[in-house]
């Protein structure tokens, strides 16, 4: 991808590994926001109405985000790393925990990790192709949509195989 023949190849290790990255991001926040509630209900007989409650805390979580963003150090890998671990970790918790007190702690931190990623993540995008700032974020968006594409055609199938019954 080369701008006029004199321009730099943003699509290099780098950028492929921040844009996979991203993609997985995505994924992650869209699987989460649009699976995770609806099958506590469905496959862990967590009742309708506690569902809802954890998924307005998470709700929260991801607005809390945007102003935990404005708050930071602007150390951007940092944040991605922390993000995306605590992102990991609460996800899990949320997952396979059923003591309702300690869910609604997790729900809110779920959110702050699923959202706080994106700006530090464009950040670096931009940071690495300056020049081609532009063009290096619309690659990276194009990347990054295929995770959320990708996670209800994952997430659905598996679990329509079985995949619940194996983990209970």
């Amino acid at each position: 991808m080369r701008r006029g023949g004199k321009g730099k190849n943003v699509f290099n290790r780098t950028m492929a590994k921040v844009s996979a990255i991203s993609g997985g991001e995505m994924w992650g926040t869209w699987g989460t926001s649009s699976w995770l509630f609806p099958f506590l209900v469905l496959y862990d007989w967590v009742p309708e109405g506690e569902s809802e409650v954890l998924f307005v805390l998470y709700a929260i979580g991801q607005v809390a985000s945007v102003f935990i963003n404005r708050l930071s150090l602007r150390r951007d890998v940092t944040t991605v790393r922390v993000s995306l671990v605590t992102f990991v970790v609460s996800l899990t918790l949320v997952s396979f925990l059923r003591y309702f007190p300690l869910l609604y702690a997790v729900s809110p931190i779920l959110g702050v990790s699923s959202f706080l990623y994106r700006p530090p993540t464009d950040s670096i995008i931009v940071r690495m192709n300056r020049e081609n700032a532009g063009t290096s974020m619309g690659l990276a968006n194009a990347v990054s949509q295929v995770g959320s594409m990708i996670a209800p055609l994952v997430v659905g199938p598996s679990y329509l195989s079985g995949i619940p019954n194996w983990l209970s």
